[in-house]
């Protein structure tokens, strides 16, 4: 149970712990406790207390086998205490771990979930993927027995606590239909019990699940139940929450005009209740949205607010996203160092708060301002980082997408073979967890790598899968995407009519959208080809 130690742990801890174990494999489990408690007589300096964590935590391993409980307990502790002192995320974790084992073991599930979800975040934190992988395990663990053991002694009001945590967990693996199933579940339990605040909960969770599968409709009816309740039992600060969500969806949609009126509601809202980081989170949305349309000066002037009001109130995670997302805006420019200076600045934030999962969204980001500077190796190993981060910590939508920009700078390098291979990958993770916007991307995506390759009737079979999955999820932005792309393949092969039809079809799908410079750039194509066929016209 116990993880490695740093090279700073002497010999002397090193061979009391191989004796101890030795002993304890034996079971002499005297002899084991005997030895390391000598051994930790000798660890009471301040350069010393990572010897002392390593050993109390090995001694309690010992004294768990053992069978006593309280001593075990006692021991774990005051490692955790250590580890705490130091910093030292790891060994928190690995800790919190074991002690978890020992309330399932006296069957306290509440208190063994509550240690393995801390342990979970701290290995997500630290990227440390054999913990994750081992606590996600023990986690569902634990919280099937403790719904099984709340379901018998008829606690309803618990029993949808574990459901929901069991449906965070998957959801967190990207197994988006069990998370539905659980919360499902969790919902109809919580209204049994008329927990009117846990069914708002339940409910914005349950959206964000059919949300990631693109199940746009469903998760509206959703949100506008989470924002009826939340509503009805005056608890302001969820309806916003909820509300700020609902907008969310809109804007994936690309329902630009109502996305934009629930986000100047939600700011309404924050400002009554002078919540200030909920301001900031919504600027950002609103920020985001100006972005995606092209219209970055009013993007970069809502990052700034947010910006400063994370700077005022302390806020280093709202300040480590905001500088992600401003980087974003100058990189839509054209402005490359300004965005580049912006996103190591990110990182670095990220990376001295602990928090990989925003270190891998700003190295993707970072990633693809090196794509666009034509700067391919260092794109590649960003990309490379940020799959390796997603993969420590469980995230497999963000790998999928990590992995798709891995594969675009591998088909701009011209390695072609790499790229096909890459996206392959890619697509099965988007497909395996249900994500059919994400693999229509991807789809498209591949598409340019056989485009490259000059194989044409491979582009048009990916095209169309790209084309029927857009259509059918309501995605418009990315319908108009791959009309775009078509026309370009088919202009590439000389056919007029049908780049034609499908420059008019983009130009009109990003008009709708209010994406005006996608449409213009899109129509002067279509005007391109109309000039050009009038030219060979008999």
């Amino acid at each position: 149970m116990v993880g490695r130690a740093d090279t700073t742990m002497t010999q002397r801890t090193w061979l009391a712990i191989s004796i101890g174990w030795m002993y304890s494999a034996q079971a002499d489990t005297l002899s084991a406790i005997d030895c390391l408690t000598h051994a930790l007589e000798s660890c009471t300096t301040n350069e010393s207390r990572e010897c002392r964590a390593l050993l109390l935590h090995c001694l309690a391993d010992v004294t768990y086998r053992h069978g006593e409980y309280d001593e075990a307990r006692k021991h774990y502790s005051e490692a955790v205490q250590i580890y705490h002192e130091m910093g030292h995320k790891e060994g928190i974790s690995r800790v919190l771990r074991d002690l978890a084992l020992i309330h399932g073991a006296r069957h306290e599930h509440t208190e063994a979930l509550k240690l393995n979800r801390d342990a979970l975040q701290l290995s997500k934190d630290i990227g440390d993927e054999g913990g994750t992988a081992q606590e996600y395990r023990m986690a569902l663990e634990h919280m099937t027995e403790a719904v099984q053991m709340y379901t018998e002694i008829g606690n309803k009001g618990y029993r949808a606590a574990g459901l929901r945590d069991l449906a965070d967990v998957h959801h967190h693996l990207s197994e988006y239909t069990k998370a539905i199933e659980y919360r499902s579940e969790a919902l109809q339990t919580s209204m049994e019990v008329s927990d009117k605040g846990g069914t708002v909960f339940v409910l914005c969770g349950l959206a964000w699940d059919h949300c990631r599968l693109n199940q746009y409709a469903k998760t509206i009816e959703l949100y506008c139940e989470a924002v009826r309740i939340s509503t009805n039992i005056g608890d302001r600060g969820v309806r916003a929450s909820a509300l700020h969500n609902l907008g969310l969806v809109h804007q994936f949609q690309g329902r630009y005009d109502d996305a934009v009126q629930l986000y100047s509601e939600v700011i309404q809202a924050y400002d009554d209740i002078s919540d200030k980081l909920g301001r900031a989170r919504t600027i950002k949305s609103l920020g985001r949205l100006h972005r995606v349309r092209n219209e970055e000066e009013e993007a970069i002037k809502l990052y700034n607010e947010a910006l400063q009001i994370s700077i005022e109130v302390g806020d280093k995670l709202g300040e480590a996203w905001t500088l992600r997302n401003l980087a974003q805006a100058y990189r839509c420019r054209g402005e490359y160092e300004e965005a580049k200076r912006l996103f190591v600045q990110a990182i670095h934030i990220f990376t001295h708060i602990g928090d990989q999962s925003g270190k891998m969204y700003a190295l993707r980001a970072y990633a693809r301002v090196h794509l666009l500077q034509h700067n391919h190796d260092d794109s590649i190993k960003l990309y490379d980082e940020a799959v390796q981060i997603s993969k420590c910590i469980g995230e497999r939508y963000e790998q999928a997408l990590a992995l798709s920009g891995l594969a675009r700078a591998h088909c701009h390098r011209g390695m072609h073979a790499q790229a096909i291979e890459i996206y392959a990958d890619a697509i099965q993770i988007l497909t395996e967890i249900g994500d059919r916007i994400g693999k229509a991307k991807a789809l498209s995506g591949l598409v340019d790598v056989h485009r490259r390759q000059r194989n044409f009737e491979n582009a048009l079979t990916l095209y169309s899968e790209a084309l029927e999955i857009t259509t059918d999820v309501g995605a418009k932005k990315g319908r108009a995407n791959v009309f775009g792309r078509l026309g370009d393949t088919y202009a590439d092969h000389g056919l007029n009519n049908e780049a034609l039809s499908s420059y008019d079809a983009a130009s009109r799908a990003f008009g709708e959208i209010g994406h005006r410079r996608q449409a213009a750039s899109f129509s002067e194509k279509a005007s391109e080809i109309r000039r050009r066929m009038e030219e060979t016209a008999p």
